[in-house]
């Protein structure tokens, strides 16, 4: 009989076996080195050439608090190129304030590059995929995205439970994906992804409606 714990863990912790190939690494905005650092390793293995990380700070900052850099992609793409990666092969999104931009701004840059993707590799928190995936599968309804889970903060799926900081940052995690079901659900503007191009302006304008919504939530 599956407990309480089980049926959360299933839920928050999706892994995918990573594919020999993909077409790019999408990283989410976030502070940590090691899903760079993941990402490098495949580059570095001719998993994907492409990659892209998302970010300029979190929605509940006033900046960057990473020391030395203004944004949270500067970051990301210096441990990217610290661990082999060319700067060439690092595309450039940093507007994203939160998941939900992480995917709609990266989806513009695909876009704006004329890019055939088909396939991608999601890398990120093992706390943060679930509700990433969910987000950047909306965004890019064509691509198979698959994805990859790192260790952060020594949260795992098998020890989450085990302490009161796993307990605490998971039950945040869940209290996110709940007070974000509204914009998972909206269909009509997810609609507008799944055109060849994105209405850049439609989108800006749907967004700007669910602002104030948004920050409530951060």
């Amino acid at each position: 009989m599956k407990t309480i714990v089980d049926i959360i863990r299933n839920y928050i912790f999706v892994e995918d076996s990573v594919p020999k190939k993909a077409d790019i690494i999408f990283i989410p905005g976030n502070t940590h080195k090691e899903m760079s650092q993941e990402a490098a390793k495949l580059y570095k293995n001719k998993v994907s050439r492409l990659i892209l990380p998302s970010g300029k700070k979190s929605i509940k900052n006033t900046d960057c608090k990473i020391d030395g850099y203004n944004t949270e992609w500067e970051y990301l793409k210096q441990i990217l190129v610290d661990n082999g990666v060319r700067r060439e092969d690092i595309l450039q999104e940093d507007r994203a304030e939160f998941t939900m931009e992480n995917a709609i701004y990266s989806r513009f840059v695909i876009d704006s590059l004329n890019l055939d993707i088909k396939t991608a590799i999601l890398c990120t928190a093992k706390l943060h995929t679930k509700r990433a995936s969910l987000y950047y599968r909306l965004a890019f309804p064509h691509v198979k995205i698959y994805n990859l889970s790192c260790v952060v903060d020594n949260v795992k799926e098998n020890t989450w439970n085990e302490s009161k900081e796993g307990i605490n940052s998971l039950m945040a995690e869940l209290d996110s994906l709940m007070k974000q079901d509204v914009f998972i659900k909206n269909e009509e503007f997810w609609q507008l992804f799944t055109k060849d191009k994105v209405d850049i302006n439609r989108v800006y304008e749907e967004m700007e409606k669910q602002k104030n919504m948004v920050k409530k939530f951060y």
